[in-house]
């Protein structure tokens, strides 16, 4: 399943991230799809938030697999 996440959305979570409110980004992110389902470059976002969420290991699956599905991507690089 290929779950592609709104470019507004992605700016209201990014933003809630920043403000340190992960709880709420987190419950965002769940309405969409759950974490585990994330592609793509969304992948980094889903990684941030398991991070946070006290999941490590969701957090570096989603790193590695953010970096093998789109390695050109600059918010990839980044993280």
């Amino acid at each position: 399943m290929t779950v592609i996440v709104p470019e507004q959305t992605h700016t209201e979570l990014a933003g809630l991230y920043r403000r340190g409110l992960y709880l709420q980004a987190y419950r965002m992110a769940e309405e969409i799809a759950p974490l585990k389902e994330w592609t793509g470059a969304d992948r980094v976002m889903a990684a941030r938030l398991a991070a946070h969420m006290g999941a490590p290991r969701l957090s570096l699956w989603h790193r590695l697999k953010s970096w093998r599905e789109a390695p050109d991507h600059p918010e990839v690089k980044y993280y």
